[in-house]
């Protein structure tokens, strides 16, 4: 948990202990938009024979070379510095402290179909706060201008119908709400 919070500057976003004695901790890189569960198998498990071989985990990131000298700074050995690639991004990538391997990825395309992603995702987000916020405001306008508002139609619909006419040929009914 140390290498992703202090080297890698992930938060930790879920840190359970189980009645079992088990741990689950699920790490986040900073812009929160990815979880990676650090779990501790049994030394007995098969699960147990896989530390250090993991070798399918990625990193996608804008700027490349930016996170490659933020993480080296803070102790992160990569394998290489970050290179350009055949297929138009560019790669480096390091080993967690367990010999988990991981890449460093970055390519204009999937960036930017990210960013556009996110963008989106944030700006229905806002939407949907401020939305909710007029929405208050609204009702507490609605409050402070019609305070009686329902108090008073009941008592006039009361003092209405007891004085009806009793040959009222129409007699028509108007909500205020």
């Amino acid at each position: 948990m140390r290498f992703y919070v202090d080297q890698l500057g992930f938060s930790v976003a879920y840190d359970v202990r189980f009645g079992s004695g088990e741990r689950w901790v699920a790490v986040a890189p900073p812009d929160g938009t990815a979880l990676i569960a650090l779990v501790t198998p049994k030394a007995d498990s098969e699960d147990y024979q896989l530390i250090g071989r993991c070798k399918q985990a990625v990193f996608i990131t804008e700027d490349v070379t930016a996170v490659f000298h933020d993480w080296s700074k803070r102790g992160v050995c990569f394998h290489h510095p970050p290179q350009a690639t055949d297929w138009g991004g560019t790669f480096t990538s390091f080993d967690d402290i367990d010999g988990n391997f991981f890449a460093l990825v970055g390519f204009d395309g999937v960036n930017r179909q990210i960013e556009a992603q996110r963008r989106a995702t944030a700006e229905k987000l806002e939407f949907e706060r401020r939305t909710a916020q007029e929405l208050e405001i609204a009702k507490e306008v609605q409050a402070r201008l019609f305070p009686q508002t329902l108090p008073y139609l009941r008592t006039l619909n009361t003092r209405v119908s007891a004085f009806r006419p009793a040959r009222s040929a129409a007699i028509t009914t108007i909500s205020l709400v």
